[in-house]
């Protein structure tokens, strides 16, 4: 999947028509290709330092980017609401590639408080509405707007950006939040599985966050971590989803981008439990535990 492009001045442009409607408007289309799932090496079209196809709907470390919710709503059968932020170029070094502008899953734009951003619902309901502070920003209905997105003015204010899936009589179906992070105050870490087996290839993922007292990842924090494995497995890589990032995957330390890093342990032959320890300077260390069975 693409808006189908071409050079324009120099930059992408977007088509106006998202080519995926052919697949539900025309019976004699039976599919759609997108291009690309997932990030990979190589194929750097912005040029260096970047390393690889940057417009992919997941990032090299597996997280889904805004764009990819597009592709849910289209395809999936139950309710689904994710905002994002239209980060206008001039205001990142992030620009925009093939299919989407940037877009930020946050609620710190780099802007002043009362300057106007566009906040993006994508949607697969009746009808979206947007709040901020828990006041009425406007509703829209994906099947009005175009590409079935809609699209909001909001003047920035600190606090929570809340995106309301509804359906034609106005019940809600689903919610997604937006919080502005503070400053940083400690490293949340989370694995995806346990436990693994113990025949010298299951993974295990953990997740490295950079979050504020109330748990709220901070998206520009970019910090230093390492991290240390101890028992039934071994660190193999880390990751941040950064293609502009040089630093090597098999290694024990990694800057976080977005506020984020990943690191993959691989488990052993033999049974027992694992420990990863994730440390930051001036955070509190952090512990999570898992199983090699």
């Amino acid at each position: 999947f693409h808006f189908y492009s071409h050079r324009d001045n120099g930059s992408w442009a977007m088509h106006a028509r998202n080519p995926w409607l052919d697949v539900e408007e025309r019976p004699y289309v039976v599919g759609q290709f997108p291009w690309t799932g997932f990030e990979y090496l190589g194929e750097a079209g912005r040029g260096w330092p970047v390393r690889g196809w940057t417009g992919a709907m997941i990032d090299s470390a597996g997280w889904p980017k805004a764009r990819a919710y597009w592709h849910a709503a289209a395809w999936s059968a139950t309710p689904v609401v994710h905002a994002a932020v239209h980060i206008r170029e001039r205001d990142t070094h992030e620009p925009a590639d093939w299919s989407f502008p940037p877009l930020g899953d946050h609620w710190n734009p780099p802007v002043r408080e009362g300057d106007v951003v566009e906040v993006w619902a994508f949607s697969n309901a009746h009808s979206v509405e947007l709040q901020l502070n828990g006041s009425h920003q406007g509703t829209l209905r994906p099947s009005e707007c175009p590409n079935r997105i809609p699209v909001f003015s909001v003047q920035y204010k600190p606090g929570t950006l809340t995106a309301i899936a509804r359906d034609a009589k106005g019940n809600e179906l689903a919610r997604h939040e937006l919080t502005t992070a503070g400053e940083p105050a400690k490293l949340a870490v989370a694995v995806d599985r346990t436990p693994i087996a113990a025949d010298g290839q299951d993974l295990a993922h953990v997740t490295i966050e950079v979050v504020d007292d109330k748990g709220t990842r901070l998206p520009h924090a970019v910090l230093p971590v390492g991290v240390e494995v101890v028992g039934a497995g071994r660190l193999i890589a880390m990751d941040n989803g950064d293609l502009a990032n040089h630093e090597p995957y098999p290694t024990h330390r990694r800057h976080t981008s977005a506020g984020r890093c990943l690191a993959i342990v691989r488990a052993g032959h033999t049974p027992g439990p694992v420990t990863v320890t994730v440390i930051s300077p001036g955070l509190p260390r952090a512990e999570v535990a898992l199983r090699v069975e």
